[in-house]
């Protein structure tokens, strides 16, 4: 079969190192997502929504049948973090994190996990980071967050 469709679907979260609070909304939107998506498309990474909050960060991804999950985050943190760094964001050197968590998708909750993403300022006003991460792996079979 020459043409090779792929509907694996991934909620990936990962966070600044230490999880230092660095990040702002207004530098989520302008400077982190422009980003991402740039890197994405110079790795043919099929990055469909990211959001994140202060120390944190949530990519929805479709892999591809040539990639894996290791080295679509590897990219993806690996240069955004270079990056961060060669155009001096901060005044200090910004690492991420070691690791990340990530939970397959059913297609049909595509639309659901955006939605959750999108959110995420809102919700860490009630809920923190460690809160958050405990209730999608309790509830990661059937990934149903609430809003």
């Amino acid at each position: 079969m020459p043409h090779q469709n792929s509907q694996l679907w991934f909620h990936i979260i990962w966070t600044t190192k230490n999880r230092e609070p660095v990040f702002t909304r207004e530098m989520l939107v302008h400077k982190l997502a422009p980003l991402l998506i740039l890197i994405s498309k110079e790795n043919e990474i099929d990055l469909l929504f990211m959001n994140g909050y202060k120390e944190h960060l949530h990519c929805l991804v479709r892999l591809r049948s040539t990639q894996s999950i290791a080295r679509v985050v590897q990219k993806l943190k690996g240069v955004s973090g270079r990056r961060i760094n060669e155009q001096c964001w901060f005044p200090f050197e910004f690492n991420w994190q070691v690791g990340y968590s990530a939970f397959s998708v059913s297609p049909d909750r595509v639309p659901t996990v955006i939605n959750y993403i999108k959110k995420q300022w809102d919700k860490h006003q009630k809920m923190d980071f460690s809160s958050e991460l405990n209730y999608l792996e309790q509830n990661s079979h059937h990934h149903q967050p609430t809003t």
